[in-house]
């Protein structure tokens, strides 16, 4: 009940922003790519974020009671603790957006659109609605992941996600080697939950690996080659495919 209180503004002001961004991208008519229009509107409510907040932190009672949405769970048969973020979070989340992609309409009509617009235009698909509501649903969980990262480190930092490494870099090659292309159309779920553990593995590596602030520089480093590497990997699959329909 907790995270559920919390979870639904949170998600209903990503709903919001991701709305709003995808009103702007079909209606302009300027081939804006969605990724280009992501990282561009998500710099800009970062920057009012610290504005408006004076760059300052976050750290009230309630907020800090939010840390506890994020305890460890332990588990039987000897098995690690994981965090209760895991159940309450990413797999039903996973879950939904497995089922909203390969068992409904939209789902199609998503992956027709991303595939070929112009195709989908004349096959009379709204293409402006379907991104629309594609921003609209990606805003909603980007809102929760919000909440559930204010839990985490029970404290809303107004610079989160830009500071440092950032989290930008992360999730462009968490999608890339997951198999989704840049272009849209292609994509799985299950592939994109498996290149974000691999991420998070590495990462954790690396960290565990070099001492001091040598880790997160490696990190960066990490990242760039792995993101070259899946992008090349992607192409050449994608070469492939086009090879089979013919």
């Amino acid at each position: 009940m907790g995270l559920a209180a919390v979870a639904v503004p949170g998600g209903r002001a990503g709903v919001r922003h991701g709305a709003r961004r995808g009103q702007r991208v079909p209606r302009r008519r300027a081939r804006l790519p969605s990724l280009i229009a992501t990282l561009a509107t998500g710099y800009a409510y970062s920057s009012l974020a610290l504005v408006s907040n004076d760059n300052a932190p976050i750290s009230s009672r309630p907020v800090q009671d939010l840390h506890g949405l994020t305890s460890m769970i332990d588990l039987p048969f000897g098995l690690p603790p994981v965090p209760k973020q895991f159940f309450t979070f990413l797999l039903p989340c996973a879950v939904l957006v497995w089922l909203l992609v390969n068992r409904t309409a939209f789902g199609r009509r998503l992956y027709a659109v991303g595939t070929n617009e112009t195709a989908a235009r004349y096959a009379a698909l709204s293409v402006g609605g379907v991104r629309f509501r594609a921003f609209a649903l990606a805003g909603l969980l980007s809102g929760v992941a919000a909440v559930v990262t204010v839990g985490q480190f029970a404290s809303a930092r107004p610079d989160a996600g830009t500071v440092g490494n950032g989290m930008a870099l992360p999730a462009i090659t968490i999608a890339v080697l997951g198999g989704v292309a840049i272009t849209g159309g292609v994509g799985r779920v299950g592939g994109v939950i498996v290149a974000a553990l691999l991420v998070v593995w590495l990462n954790a590596g690396i960290l565990l690996y070099f001492e001091g602030s040598a880790g997160s520089r490696y990190q960066l480093l990490a990242l760039g080659v792995l993101l070259i590497a899946s992008t090349l990997l992607n192409a050449v699959a994608g070469r492939g495919r086009r090879r089979r329909a013919r």
